[in-house]
């Protein structure tokens, strides 16, 4: 939008990721929650981390993600009692086990780390924006799951 304003009418942001990587927001803009606290069982948690740290993820990778996904769903909706809903998950599809997904995080958070939009440049958009970020948004959370 900022290099072609020509052919960007209006622009809708859903979680946006921050101008920067690794800004560190005010602690009530951050999502804090911690999985188990969120419905997610504390025990299942504790195995996802335990995987991860034995190199699990990566010799069984499909077991891995089916494990993971009963835990990381949690984060993924507002109130557990919808969890259901998501689904089975995506384990069926080997490009998206963490350990396949990782290798495309490597190479493509590169160059978003790199990333160092000036606000002024951003402030000289002449477009509608309209930005839904809210204080459960995991974009802004500052643990990350090491995988």
């Amino acid at each position: 939008a900022m290099d072609h304003p020509s052919r960007v009418e209006r622009i809708v942001q859903l979680g946006p990721v921050p101008l920067k990587f690794g800004t560190e927001y005010p602690k009530e803009f951050v999502n804090n929650d911690k999985l188990e606290d969120i419905g997610a069982s504390p025990a299942q948690v504790v195995t996802v981390q335990k995987m991860i740290d034995e190199g699990y993820f990566k010799s069984n990778p499909k077991d891995y993600c089916e494990l993971e996904w009963q835990v990381t769903r949690f984060g993924l909706v507002g109130n557990p009692a919808n969890v259901d809903k998501l689904g089975k998950g995506w384990c069926d599809m080997p490009n998206e086990w963490p350990a396949n997904l990782q290798k495309h995080f490597e190479y493509s958070f590169v160059s978003v780390q790199k990333l160092d939009v000036p606000l002024e440049k951003v402030a000289r958009l002449k477009i509608p924006v309209l930005t839904i970020h809210g204080t459960k948004d995991r974009n802004a959370r500052r643990q990350r799951r090491r995988c």
